[in-house]
């Protein structure tokens, strides 16, 4: 099963199950929006599989955790996975997909 995040309308992430729930947890544990927080963990909890940055979030909100992708998740990851996890070097690399992209959109963003 997998998991799709969608950054805009247009672009989204699509990841195996445990990584989409990997990042929707980091953003539960990092936004500091309670309506964000609280929609976030119902999609955990309820298995939706599918977080729509556009449709689910008040502009704010999206920005927010744009900038949680962009700017916090990679480091968070690097912390969190230990070096001599076998799976630390394959989970970074799709995390960076995700990081990258929300980067690429907020800067589409600032641009319009």
């Amino acid at each position: 099963m997998a998991g799709d995040i969608f950054v805009s309308k247009d672009r989204h992430w699509a990841a195996s199950s445990w990584n989409f729930y990997w990042a929707a947890e980091f953003l539960v544990n990092n936004v500091e929006d309670d309506k964000a927080a609280a929609w976030i963990r119902e999609v955990i909890d309820e298995h939706i599989m599918i977080i729509d940055l556009d449709g689910d979030f008040t502009p704010p909100a999206r920005r927010l955790i744009l900038r949680l992708l962009r700017d916090k998740l990679i480091p968070d990851a690097e912390k969190r996975f230990s070096p001599d996890d076998p799976e630390r070097g394959g989970a970074l690399k799709i995390l960076r997909e995700l990081a990258d992209l929300a980067r690429e959109v907020a800067e589409q963003d600032r641009q319009s």
